[in-house]
C-alpha cells in the first residue's frame, strides 16, 4: 500500500475571513481547528459543532477542488514529459484530415500531424489505412508523433 504524503500547504481564501471576523473566539478555534485536521492530519471527518458546520463544509470543499486541481496540472506535467522523452498513446481516431503533405489525427481530442515525406512507406500506408472510429497506438518522441500503428484493446 502507498504511504499517503501529509500535504503540507492549504490555500485560506479572502472568502473564509467573514466566519473569522464574525464568529466568536470559540467558533473561529473550532473552526480553524477543523480546517487544520482536515487539510493537513487527513482526518476526513473533524468534529464540528452546527453553528459552523456549513463554514466548514465551504472551507473543506475549496480544499478539495484545490488538490483535484493540482492532480489535474501534476498528471497534465507528467504526460508532457513523456511526450518529450518517448510514450505512446493509445485511443480510438475521432478524425483524419488528409493533405498532400501532411495526415492529422485526433485521439481524445489531441491532434497528432505525421509529415508524408519523413514517414516509411509501412508507415504512411498505415497513416492512410487509418479512418475514424479505428483504435490505434501512436508513437511520440521529441514532442511529435514518430510511428503509427492500428491496435487491439485490451479490456
Amino acid at each position: 500500500m502507498a504511504k499517503i504524503k501529509k500535504p503540507e500547504q492549504a490555500i485560506f481564501y479572502q472568502n473564509f475571513k467573514g466566519a473569522i471576523y464574525g464568529g466568536t473566539p470559540e467558533q473561529v478555534k473550532n473552526l480553524m481547528t477543523a480546517f487544520c485536521q482536515y487539510a493537513f492530519d487527513n482526518i476526513d471527518k473533524p468534529s464540528v459543532t452546527p453553528d459552523i458546520a456549513m463554514t466548514f463544509e465551504m472551507m473543506k470543499a475549496s480544499v478539495d477542488a484545490d488538490r483535484k486541481h493540482y492532480q489535474e496540472v501534476c498528471e497534465q506535467n507528467r504526460i508532457n514529459a513523456l511526450k518529450k522523452t518517448g510514450l505512446t498513446i493509445a485511443g480510438y481516431v475521432q478524425h483524419v484530415l488528409d493533405s498532400d503533405e501532411y495526415i492529422t489525427f485526433t485521439v481524445d481530442d489531441e491532434e497528432y500531424r505525421f509529415a508524408l515525406a519523413d514517414a516509411s512507406e509501412a508507415t504512411r500506408k498505415t497513416l492512410q489505412d487509418t479512418y475514424p472510429g479505428d483504435f490505434v497506438e501512436i508513437e511520440i518522441k521529441g514532442g511529435r508523433p514518430i510511428s503509427i500503428r492500428q491496435a487491439t484493446e485490451c479490456n
